[in-house]
């Protein structure tokens, strides 16, 4: 892989590039709904290699922003974690007449969502942390 991209990916995002990926990506999957939901409405649910998609491009902007942040990688893998579990569940009690399922689904449906977000808020949100300044770039100051 080139060397620009390797740099670009071990990089550092600030609030401003996160806040647009983020908004790009959400842009990307109203689209993609749309577009499903004109052409094919029954298959709404049945595109989950775009949806992976459109959250590995999420996780990359997210992974750059906790590491500018100065947190764990790690954490940019829990909302897509949550929505795709949730989704599951809503699947698997897409028309079934259970009430106690549909309930169920539609309550982590709506839990994963209020997590989707308030993590998207969270990350945009966080402060950077300072760059760190190569010992022989600092002024000499008191010298």
């Amino acid at each position: 892989m080139n060397r620009a991209v390797m740099a670009y990916l071990r990089g550092r995002s600030r609030r401003l590039a996160f806040w647009l990926w983020s908004l790009g990506v959400l842009g990307a999957n109203l689209a993609a709904t749309a577009i499903i939901f004109a052409f094919a409405p029954g298959h709404l649910s049945s595109d989950p290699p775009l949806r992976v998609m459109l959250w590995l491009v999420w996780a990359l902007a997210a992974v750059r922003r906790l590491r500018d942040a100065g947190w764990p990688t790690w954490l940019a893998a829990l909302p897509p974690v949550a929505s795709t579990l949730a989704t599951t569940l809503y699947l698997q009690s897409d028309g079934r007449h259970d009430v106690a399922l549909l309930l169920l689904s539609t309550q982590a449906q709506t839990a994963s969502g209020l997590f989707v977000a308030a993590a998207v808020a969270l990350l945009g949100c966080l402060p950077s942390r300072p760059r760190e300044v190569a010992p022989r770039d600092r002024a000499d100051v008191f010298g």
